[in-house]
This record gives structure tokens, C-alpha cells and sequence, in this order.
């Protein structure tokens, strides 16, 4: 797989590239997890979502 360093990165990727780099986002946070830490504690270290939340839809709460 291709590495992936920004937001750019994602949008050069197959349908199938992004399904397996999602899936391994999700392995990595989930053997940080099974390590210990929390998923507060792996936000504070790094933010493995920080290449994706650009893409992602930004939720509207109304007051």
C-alpha cells in the first residue's frame, strides 16, 4: 500500500486502497488500545485521523 502523508494522498487512492488504509488505521489503534492506552491518551500522543477529518462532513448541532 502506498504510503499516506496528507489529505492529498488519500484522494490519489482506489476505492479499495481507502477501504484497506481505514482498516488499518483501525488495527493500529486497536493494538495501541490492547497495549493500554486509552483512546484519550493515544489522541494526546498523535491524531491518527488528522488525514481523513478533511474529508469527513462536519456535524451541525443547533442550539
Amino acid at each position: 500500500m502506498a504510503t499516506i502523508n496528507k489529505t492529498e494522498d488519500l484522494l490519489t487512492l482506489s476505492r479499495d486502497e481507502i477501504k484497506d488504509y481505514i482498516l488499518s488505521l483501525h488495527e493500529l489503534i486497536h493494538q495501541k488500545m490492547n497495549s493500554g492506552l486509552t483512546i484519550d491518551d493515544i489522541l494526546d500522543e498523535e491524531d491518527p485521523f488528522e488525514i481523513v477529518e478533511p474529508l469527513l462532513q462536519r456535524e451541525e448541532y443547533p442550539i
